[in-house]
């Protein structure tokens, strides 16, 4: 960005200004001429500051520019014509971006401004460019409509699936960057799968698998999707753990691994472990694999004090 007549943001900065030019008059980038009587930056700045002088300005003989009337005026400014002859105070916008000075976010895009700079979140991440956060894909459910028969093909290490439809049955689940990849979405509709927006929270640090057993809790009456999170871990523990774990008798762990996105809703067996057998109950629930944690449809325990239990 090159030099352009100076913007004047402040009373500081316009005092300054006309100290150069030891009080006499001199030009600043402000005019009108693109609209009447509405003044504007040279480098398109919206710097708001304005100092004029008593009955200023009056656009008297189509007076467009603008230039500054020194100390025996107390620094106010006077707009003339702009075929005046004056001395001029130009600058050159300070990159903040290119020299690193900025503030944005480690997961930001800064670009440059007039004055200032923008920082923007880079794909995958939300905020005011300052901060930054993470976004949790949506997840959503291709459902079919109608009864015909789709081809479609998946930006999921290139997985294709070739589906014989039905009324309203769903045929594959992604998150919702991936929709962009279905090469053939004819009868196809894209539905958020709700359970991994409306989940409850299971986020005790007495539910992680590492704890012992002070206050011996049961299960029994849970009912719903589930979401691990907070000190009690990120998802059900998967080994079969020590008896009188998580503030339990029986400790719960899930069987069968967790699913991946594609996945969808799966069905894996619960074990709860006690006296000489790591599966003496077990319960079967529903998994789902929301992109960035997974929710549990569970219906209870078979008996207390049985638990499900968390781990990272």
């Amino acid at each position: 960005m090159g030099s352009q007549l100076v913007t004047v943001h402040n009373q500081e900065e316009n005092v300054y200004v006309q100290h150069r030019h030891n009080g006499e008059r001199s030009w600043i980038g402000l005019n009108d001429r693109s609209v009447e009587g509405s003044f504007v930056w040279t480098n398109k700045e919206l710097s708001k500051f304005r100092f004029w002088a008593p009955q200023q300005p009056n656009d008297w003989n189509n007076q467009d520019c603008v230039h500054t009337l020194g100390a025996k005026h107390e620094y106010t400014w006077n707009d003339v014509p702009c075929k005046n002859c004056f001395n001029f105070t130009c600058f050159t916008d300070f990159d903040e971006c290119k020299t690193h000075t900025d503030n944005c976010a480690d997961n930001a895009d800064c670009t440059n401004t007039a004055g200032s700079y923008i920082c923007t979140c880079r794909a995958g991440y939300s905020g005011d460019g300052r901060t930054c956060n993470a976004v949790t894909p949506a997840l959503f459910a291709l459902i079919v409509k109608g009864s015909i028969a789709a081809h479609v093909k998946l930006g999921i290490r290139g997985m294709e699936k070739l589906v014989l439809t039905s009324m309203n049955v769903p045929v594959v689940f992604m998150a919702a960057t991936a929709l962009r990849h279905v090469s053939i979405v004819q009868g196809l509709t894209a539905v958020p799968v709700t359970e991994c927006q409306n989940y409850q929270s299971l986020n005790g640090g007495d539910r992680h698998i590492s704890y012992g057993n002070t206050h011996t809790y049961c299960d029994s009456g849970l009912s719903g999707w589930f979401r691990f999170e907070g000190s009690a871990g990120t998802r059900m523990a998967t080994s079969c753990q020590s008896q009188n774990r998580c503030n339990s008798h029986a400790p719960g762990y899930l069987t069968g691994g967790h699913p991946s996105v594609a996945d969808g809703q799966v069905t894996r067996l619960v074990c709860f472990h006690w006296s000489y057998s790591c599966c003496n109950w077990s319960r079967y629930i529903t998994v789902r694999n929301c992109g960035a944690y997974y929710v549990y449809y569970i219906t209870g325990t078979p008996g207390c004090s049985l638990r499900y239990c968390g781990t990272y």
